[in-house]
């Protein structure tokens, strides 16, 4: 990108930033007949105080003001779902067991790095950025740290 070019994208960002927007997707829930799982994310960005000498990324981390993410996720929902896929009984038990195996694995390596709590057949997560720091079920961490958990769990 040319310095023309970032110049007039950080002026365009700068511009929307001004009016301190808000973006939310509350809630989106999945229901079935074996229960319900939700999640929802809220991004407020703020006015952050620019030079023009800072460029587009660092703007928008700047103007980041809080970023709050929400999950709850059923387990026999979740394998309700995956079974919903196959017609066939013996095709549902294995998408079942799959699904239950897929919901397992994936947990447990969050709850092993702290990004997930359990309560029965329950997982969830609360995630809250602001002033560079993150909040996960009550734990306050660092932003670098947060990321060493997230790539923890993923890899």
């Amino acid at each position: 990108m040319s310095r023309e070019d970032e110049k007039q994208l950080r002026d365009r960002l700068a511009t929307v930033l001004a009016s301190d927007p808000s973006v939310a997707i509350e809630p989106v829930v999945w229901k079935n007949v074996k229960g319900e799982s939700r999640a929802s994310i809220q991004v407020d960005l703020a006015d952050p105080k620019r030079s023009d000498e800072q460029s587009v990324d660092d703007l928008f981390v700047q103007g980041l003001k809080q970023v709050r993410f929400d999950l709850s996720l059923s387990k026999p929902m979740f394998i309700h779902a995956l079974s919903q896929a196959e017609a066939e009984a013996d095709k549902k038990l294995q998408m079942e067991m799959l699904g239950a195996m897929i919901y397992d694995q994936y947990v447990g390596r969050l709850q092993a790095v702290g990004l997930i709590q359990v309560d029965g057949d329950v997982a969830a997560s609360s995630v809250l950025y602001e002033q560079g720091e993150v909040n996960v079920n009550g734990q306050a961490m660092t932003v670098p740290e947060f990321m060493q958990r997230v790539f923890g769990a993923v890899m």
